[in-house]
């Protein structure tokens, strides 16, 4: 049987070659970081791919969002990044179930971490075949339609880019060093809709 994955959560992820130098690594450790929760250390500043040292980083990212945008989600339309920022998880913390607002496309992309620095998690409320009725069916095999989360194991050079709404987290990092991840979001920008209809506008992203 033929199966197709109709309205399904385009989550893009892959395990690049791509790691940060010794300098770039120096560079992302520069910027200042707060703790939130207790357990997760972010960059105050929430630009940080906007340092010349970063460029060879953030042109990485956007050609990855590109390649998300022409061949996984199929579309003409120009992705902006609005933000970018990094954190740094110790060992035994995780990251909050957390969703990004105002943001068309995330990504993650993991800069440090080893096996047992914690898997990436996707949460959505109810799995597709439960939206109809919300019964609590017995499952035999977890796949696509029947699951209401999604676990992606990382590494160095790891990157996934989904929507910006799909709430996501970390389990509890045991490694041994830190994990650092850089985190983007991507919004639309120029225009979208058409000139025939009356949902044309015009997006201008500074």
């Amino acid at each position: 049987m033929i199966k197709d994955y109709f309205n399904a959560i385009p989550i893009a992820s892959e395990l690049t070659n791509f790691l940060l130098n010794d300098f770039e690594k120096e560079t992302l450790l520069k910027f200042q970081y707060d703790f939130h929760d207790g357990s997760v250390a972010v960059t105050k500043e929430h630009r940080i791919l906007e340092d010349p040292n970063l460029k060879r980083v953030k042109n990485f990212i956007e050609l990855k969002v590109a390649e998300y945008a022409r061949d996984v989600i199929c579309i003409k339309n120009s992705l902006r990044m609005t933000q970018s920022w990094s954190t740094i998880n110790k060992k035994g913390s995780r990251h909050h179930t957390h969703n990004h607002p105002n943001a068309f496309v995330s990504l993650v992309y993991y800069v440090d971490c080893d096996e047992n620095s914690g898997d990436l998690v996707f949460v959505v409320d109810q799995s597709s075949i439960q939206q109809g009725y919300n019964f609590n069916l017995k499952v035999t095999t977890n796949n696509e339609y029947n699951s209401n989360a999604w676990t992606y194991k990382t590494l160095p050079g790891y990157i996934s880019i989904f929507p910006g709404h799909v709430s996501h987290h970390s389990t509890v990092h045991n490694g041994n060093k830190d994990r650092i991840i850089i985190g983007a979001n991507f919004f639309v920008e120029g225009t979208i809709g058409q000139f025939g209809n009356t949902d044309i506008m015009h997006i201008n992203i500074k």
